[in-house]
């Protein structure tokens, strides 16, 4: 078996060349500087292809000396934390207000699911 010095990989999907690259030895590498999402996209798919580094001329007739696979990097969800839709809210009451009335809100929204406020 050869080691993954010994031959040459690459990112085949245009699109994703640009997010994953294959290092030397064979791990997946993270190009984009921007954080990753769950909540924008949850997986990444590509093909990578891996080919001899140096094709000995005896097996050239044999063809392309490569094998390609499949990737799939899963992107976990991080929890966090609730965000509020103002930095700051102002209420007015009158003093003779009756107990148990409602004079406003405050709200937050929960990143992590669509349409979920936080109460």
């Amino acid at each position: 078996m050869a080691s993954m010095r010994e031959s040459e990989q690459s990112v085949t999907s245009c699109e994703l060349a640009q997010v994953w690259s294959v290092t030397h030895d064979g791990a997946a590498d993270r190009q984009r500087q921007s954080p990753l999402d769950y909540e924008t996209k949850k997986a990444y798919t590509f093909k990578v292809e891996a080919s001899n580094a140096h094709l000995d001329s005896r097996f050239q007739s044999f063809g392309a000396f490569k094998d390609m696979a499949t990737v799939k990097i899963n992107v976990l969800d991080v929890d966090e934390p609730p965000v509020f839709n103002k930095p700051s809210y102002l209420m007015d009451v009158y003093e003779d207000t009756p107990a148990g009335t409602i004079i406003g809100a405050v709200t937050a929204q929960d990143l992590d699911a669509t349409s979920s406020p936080v109460r």
